[in-house]
């Protein structure tokens, strides 16, 4: 009897199930009973935010905590330039503008920390909100971000057509009273800082003017007879008085808006020399030129300007030497000779490992290579300067070596050289 009544449940269950089947296909589409609504924190008539006001949100409890525990804003700024648009008749095919953009945002949000407010700055760039630094920490963690850039641009075969660069500012020094308030806000104040910031560096470099000359001295071949150019060197002075000396600095060290307004004074003494050097033999002029001065349009403008306001016949005879820098920026060399091209009568490149510089210079289109100082740059300048010369020439380009002392001077097989200048 129990299993009758075991069979029965079975048959009463199975049967209940058909039942709800049916019940179910014959409503169809029919609603289903409303269920309680969660409740929400906002009505549905609210408007739904834009993607950016979290970060509004947080750009304003950012500024008011800076002011309370820096007593300061301090903001950073990641550059992007594409390079292949400012040469006349490219294509500036490869990787967009805005997906180089989104590469730059990718990469600096993970190199921020959580405290820090990151704003896209469209078409060209983004800002830095840092939380509690100096502007020289500020500058320094923006070039780290701009260097991060270039290295992700590269692996994505664009390295050779964008370059990055970091800057970082005081924003108290451009608010004049005014508050950040937005996105908006931010992305105004950092552009008006750049623009203080370029404007700074020019008059820096324009009160140091005074002090800076060009000098000229002559190139000979290897055999010591032959002149082959000139060298124009930029020395700059230190010290008052009878104590002053002159030191060497054709690729010192610069801000990339230093060095450009650097270069350029040193074009435009070379063109108030240019009597005395049109008056002598035709001959090639190396003179320093940072590459940074020439793949940014920013400064390049200067540059422009300044060569194009030289005697054609003078400028004809220039060969710029690009120091390329040690960063991901060389890439931009063949760009460089590309915007040269219809100005100068050629260029070179500086040299500071023989093995890698002279292989980047040969791929950018250089025909010469450059070794500066070599006794003041290098513990064994006899050594180094056989290196460079040997490569160089392996390589089909023709090596010279500018103030060279009477070691490099005097050395066996000769090399093309200028000589040192006696302070």
């Amino acid at each position: 009897m129990i299993w009758l009544g075991a069979l029965g449940l079975v048959l009463a269950t199975a049967l209940g199930a058909v039942i709800f089947a049916w019940r179910g296909s014959r409503r169809g589409a029919e609603p289903v009973a409303d269920v309680p609504a969660v409740e929400r924190r906002r009505t549905p008539s609210a408007p739904v935010p834009s993607p950016d006001a979290s970060v509004g949100d947080r750009l304003r409890d950012a500024v008011k905590r800076q002011r309370e525990q820096a007593g300061r804003l301090t903001a950073g700024h990641v550059q992007l330039i594409d390079v292949g648009a400012m040469i006349e008749g490219s294509t500036s095919a490869g990787l967009s503008p805005a997906k180089a953009l989104k590469v730059a945002e990718e990469v600096a949000r993970q190199m921020i920390r959580p405290s820090d407010i990151l704003v896209r700055m469209d078409p060209d760039g983004v800002a830095i909100l840092f939380d509690g630094i100096s502007r020289d920490d500020a500058e320094a963690r923006s070039q780290r971000i701009a260097d991060a850039t270039m290295a992700a641009l590269g692996e994505v075969g664009a390295g050779g057509r964008y370059l990055a660069e970091g800057f970082g500012y005081e924003l108290d020094e451009v608010l004049d009273g005014a508050l950040i308030d937005s996105i908006e806000d931010l992305i105004r104040f950092v552009h008006i800082a750049h623009r203080g910031y370029v404007a700074k560096q020019r008059g820096v470099a324009r009160e140091l003017e005074q002090g800076v000359s060009v000098v000229r001295r002559p190139v000979m071949a290897a055999n010591g007879f032959e002149l082959i150019g000139y060298d124009m060197a930029v020395f700059r002075r230190h010290g008052i008085g009878d104590g002053a000396t002159l030191r060497d600095e054709s690729f010192a060290a610069a801000q990339p808006a230093m060095g450009a307004e650097t270069d350029c004074v040193v074009l435009e003494k070379l063109t108030a020399l240019a009597k005395p050097v049109l008056g002598e033999e035709a001959k090639p002029i190396y003179v320093p030129i940072r590459l940074t001065s020439l793949v940014n349009p920013l400064y390049f403008d200067n540059i422009r300007s300044a060569l194009d306001a030289m005697p054609p016949v003078l400028r004809q005879r220039l060969v710029p030497v690009i120091d390329p820098g040690d960063g991901p920026g060389r890439t931009h060399l063949p760009r460089a000779r590309e915007l040269l091209r219809s100005r100068v009568l050629g260029i070179a490149v500086r040299v500071t490992d023989p093995a890698v510089d002279i292989a980047a210079a040969s791929a950018g289109g250089a025909t010469t290579v450059i070794l500066d100082g070599p006794e003041r740059r290098f513990e064994k300048p006899e050594d180094m300067v056989a290196r460079f010369r040997r490569i160089a020439r392996e390589a089909g380009l023709t090596p010279i070596v500018l103030g060279a002392g009477d070691v490099v001077a005097g050395m066996s097989g000769g090399v093309a050289c200028s000589l040192v200048t006696p302070n």
